[in-house]
């Protein structure tokens, strides 16, 4: 744990669009024999090396982006529905969904890989180029492990929600005077630009983002990446007004401080909260992630915080004699607090929801994926 602000000057990256992730350029050739998917007629291989990961992982969902691909361009569809993942044989498809693939060979894509490796490479493939296939993309399958994903590439007033790419539909209406400017770049692809004043996102009421029956709570896991224009009170999660029926929320501040916490909230209102003591200001005006991760015991160690992809060193900030999270009929907001109308002022990414406490390698791994452009590595083109 650190009890120092992490990432100060760990993390400052320019944005265009897609494109993180730096290619191979070696010249193309082609492919030696072995397995092939399908009838599609190019691959490249994908890469994460050994040293990327702090410990094994499964079922990871891993961003694959790129920007201006000439292969791409050259020998896939327009429409990205040739683009197919598989596994390491060659042949086995994995789970995947295409949150974008641009002019210019821009692609933006999850893929759920069944392992990542700590101690040696992870290797996988994107095949392309068979211009009668039919898209065999699984939104559903790749965040199966998730209560909501929210990649906030929607644009207000042409679009009237942001899309919950799991099986449960928790999309996030939009609020407020939102319009189609605050749709801007993020990260992996788009993001939201909430103005501090009146804009947020509504998701209704539902069972899928509940964590308690009032008598034992199951683990979660809230993570998220934020550009704080303000970091005081910035708020990401919350799950009902003020207590009760507050669930639970994840923000900065008790009320105006910038300090990151996470509560849960018993149906009396007692709650049990972590709070990390050194204020987020220095890091506005710049990409971060946050992640809360809880375990579902009923008690505050069992909560943990996470900035850029490290544990940080919060304290217990808890209050009365905590049950467990009650079921209740309350909406979850994104980028405001219901309790005093507060609003956040600053831009959302990729917000998820996850059953289950996410592992130190998981959450670093995750900020990692985003912010490091080796993270994935992409080989040279392969021909059929």
């Amino acid at each position: 744990m650190r009890g120092v602000l992490v990432g100060l000057a760990a993390f400052a990256v320019a944005v265009t669009g897609c494109g993180r992730i730096g290619f191979d350029d070696r010249t193309i050739g082609d492919a030696t024999g072995g397995a092939w998917y399908a009838a599609s007629q190019y691959r490249k291989s994908l890469t994460i090396g050994a040293g990327h990961v702090r410990g094994d992982l499964a079922s990871f969902p891993v961003a694959v982006i790129a920007a201006g691909d000439a292969e791409l361009v050259a020998h896939a569809r327009a429409d990205g529905g040739d683009l197919v993942f598989t596994a390491s044989d060659g042949v086995t498809r994995l789970p995947y969904e295409i949150d974008s693939f641009a002019a210019g060979g821009a692609l933006c894509a999850w893929v759920k890989l069944p392992a990542v490796a700590a101690a040696a490479d992870t290797t996988f493939y994107l095949y392309y180029g068979d211009p009668n296939a039919m898209s065999e993309a699984d939104a559903a399958t790749t965040w199966s492990e998730y209560r909501a994903v929210w990649h906030m590439s929607e644009t207000p007033t042409v679009d009237t929600v942001a899309r919950d790419s799991t099986a449960n539909h928790n999309d996030g209406a939009f609020q407020g005077m939102m319009m189609a400017t605050d749709q801007v770049g993020g990260l992996v692809h788009g993001a939201l630009d909430l103005d501090g004043v009146d804009d947020f996102l509504a998701v209704p009421s539902t069972s899928s983002l509940g964590f308690g029956n009032g008598a034992t709570d199951t683990a979660l896991t809230i993570d998220a990446w934020v550009l704080m224009r303000n970091a005081s009170a910035f708020k990401v999660v919350a799950k009902g007004p003020a207590p009760p029926p507050l669930e639970y929320y994840f923000r900065t501040g008790d009320q105006t401080d910038d300090l990151l916490l996470m509560r849960v909230y018993d149906a009396t209102g007692n709650y049990l909260g972590r709070r990390y003591s050194v204020g987020l200001t220095p890091l506005t005006d710049r990409w971060t992630h946050l992640a809360a991760t809880y375990d579902g015991s009923g008690a505050a160690a069992g909560i943990a915080l996470y900035v850029n992809g490290e544990r940080v060193d919060d304290q217990d900030a808890s209050s009365g004699t905590y049950v467990a999270m009650s079921p209740t009929a309350s909406v979850l907001d994104l980028g405001r607090y219901q309790s005093g109308g507060n609003f956040t002022k600053g831009k959302l990414d990729e917000i998820r929801i996850g059953a289950g406490a996410r592992s130190p390698a998981w959450i670093h791994a995750s900020y990692a994926n985003v912010s490091d452009p080796t993270f994935v590595a992409i080989g040279a083109e392969e021909r059929r």
